[in-house]
């Protein structure tokens, strides 16, 4: 990861594609996390052994094959089909049974449902694989709000805020160019895969004589300490689509 903005409140981006993936335990796929929040109270006594305390994770997952999901007890899940088969998720407790066929439509439900994951009627194919974007949040502790974008928009934030808020992007589809609203040129392009994300509790992280030493993305003299830096996004694909996570915590951390 590195620092696209070498401001007070920099955007940290991320390329998933390239990125170390996790194999599931039950060989059914693998995990690609691109931010994890860990509980600030030291820990979630409600997530299974071994899956680390967490607040909020968000990551990319590739469905290799059909299989139980692993339960997340006192977590709210969001999962949004990015391509691929079509997945039918079945709760054991009956609570659901949702055809996640419908590409770039978030389903949220209990994280800690234990449910089984098989290929949707006449979406299985040879050698296919379905990914996914999955966010989840300690509920009582942070929620998120999961949105596709397919137009030309700013990510932005007002200040002060009043709670620890962290704001994500990851390109679903197609190619987008990405710019600093402070500067002219374009920061990069970005496809599948890339992204960025900014928490708000790293406003001091960055101090005047801490900035990366070879940042050439913006004349540093210009910009005022603890301001956002906010990132223009325009798509240059018919088919680009961005989604857009937002996490908000409901206490001070």
């Amino acid at each position: 990861m590195s620092c696209v903005s070498d401001s007070a409140m920099p955007w940290i981006s991320f390329d998933a594609t390239t990125s170390a993936t996790v194999p599931w335990r039950n060989g059914g796929g693998t995990t690609c996390e691109l931010l994890t929040l860990a509980a600030a109270d030291g820990g979630n006594g409600d997530v299974p052994a071994g899956d680390g305390a967490f607040d909020a994770r968000v990551s990319l997952a590739t469905i290799a094959q059909p299989g139980p999901f692993s339960a997340f007890p006192g977590i709210d899940r969001q999962i949004t089909l990015i391509d691929g088969p079509g997945v039918q998720l079945t709760a054991e407790n009956g609570a659901f049974d949702h055809r996640l066929e419908q590409a770039l439509v978030p389903f949220a439900f209990d994280g800690g449902t234990a449910l089984d994951a098989t290929w949707a009627k006449d979406s299985a194919g040879s050698g296919t694989a379905a990914r996914v974007l999955n966010v989840m949040t300690r509920r009582g502790r942070c929620e998120a709000t999961v949105q596709i974008v397919t137009t030309s928009h700013t990510a932005r934030e007002a200040t002060p805020l009043s709670n620890r808020t962290v704001v994500l992007r990851i390109v679903a589809r197609g190619a987008w160019r990405v710019a600093n609203s402070r500067d002219d040129g374009a920061i990069a392009t970005w496809t599948f895969g890339q992204g960025a994300y900014l928490d708000s509790l790293q406003t001091d992280a960055l101090q005047p004589d801490s900035r990366p030493p070879d940042s050439s993305l913006a004349d540093a003299s210009s910009r005022d300490a603890g301001a956002f830096d906010d990132l223009c996004f325009t798509p240059l694909t018919p088919d680009a689509a961005l989604i857009a996570v937002r996490i908000t915590f409901l206490a001070a951390p």
